[in-house]
């Protein structure tokens, strides 16, 4: 039997970081930082699906090529400050 392994989302999301929304058909990519990077991408991602997104660019990619040509990543994480 196969263990699997449960992320422990409360740390995620407190991660602070710089991160990049690739676009893998056309490799354009939209970099951008966050304080809390979880609810940034839920947000990203529930304005692209609404068709609401503030980038015009990022949105007319994300409606010719859909939610599977796109990856989410951390470029770098970072400290939180005040």
């Amino acid at each position: 039997m196969k263990k699997v392994l449960k992320k422990n989302w409360d740390n995620m999301k407190e991660i602070t970081c710089i991160y990049v929304i690739k676009d893998v058909i056309e490799g354009k990519y939209y970099v951008s930082s966050a304080i809390n990077y979880i609810k940034r991408c839920g947000t990203h991602k529930n304005n692209l699906i609404k068709n609401k997104h503030h980038s015009i660019k990022l949105q007319n990619a994300w409606n010719k090529y859909g939610p599977e040509s796109f990856i989410f990543e951390i470029i770098q994480t970072c400290e939180k400050t005040i």
